[in-house]
């Protein structure tokens, strides 16, 4: 089983972040829009049992998503599976889940730019940081491996480690769809 290992954070000084990241060797990968449409099921609560399914697209791909319960612990783990979308399908893909019952929640817009960090002594890497602008929520930063389940326990620590080399301590357990909605209801 695949697993997304993540921390977010929130970012108070993103330049000083950037600069952090710079200099620890941190390679920026990419920079674009994103926007997360978050779907209710017709008959089960998804944020009741802690679970979430969205669709993501940006000016490159478009994936389905859906993200399991999350497992305890300070770092969040949980199952992640996504599926693309072939180009310029989006609008069939959300007209079938409308014909099917699900309802469009909200749609979370961020500006996100990826870094990518390199661990020496590790088979598991490199650790995704992505620097968010998250619309009506704020400025964060995600650590985060896509890891086996095996490695789950590594990359926990492997993550706190780099979030304390960046200087990342004001932790978020809540995810950016529940920050908007706070935010907005």
């Amino acid at each position: 089983m695949t697993l997304e290992v993540e921390q977010k954070f929130h970012v108070d000084d993103r330049q000083a972040l950037e600069r952090k990241l710079k200099e620890i060797g941190a390679t920026k990968t990419g920079s674009m829009e994103q926007h997360d449409i978050y779907l209710v099921h017709p008959s089960r609560d998804l944020p009741s049992t802690d679970e979430a399914f969205r669709i993501r697209y940006d000016s490159k791909e478009t994936l389905i998503c859906y993200k399991g319960p999350k497992q305890p612990g300070k770092v969040k783990i949980r199952e992640e599976i996504e599926v693309p979308v072939p180009d310029g399908h989006i609008g069939d893909l959300r007209k079938m889940l409308s014909h099917l019952g699900f309802g469009e929640r909200a749609t979370v817009n961020k500006h996100r730019e990826t870094w990518q960090v390199l661990i020496s002594g590790t088979s598991i890497g490199p650790i995704t940081v992505a620097l968010d602008s998250v619309e009506n929520v704020g400025e964060f930063a995600e650590v985060e491996l896509v890891v086996e389940e095996h490695q789950a326990d590594e990359a926990s620590q492997q993550i706190s480690t780099l979030a304390s080399r960046l200087g990342l301590t004001n932790r978020e357990q809540r995810s950016y769809i529940a920050l908007l909605l706070a935010n907005i209801g």
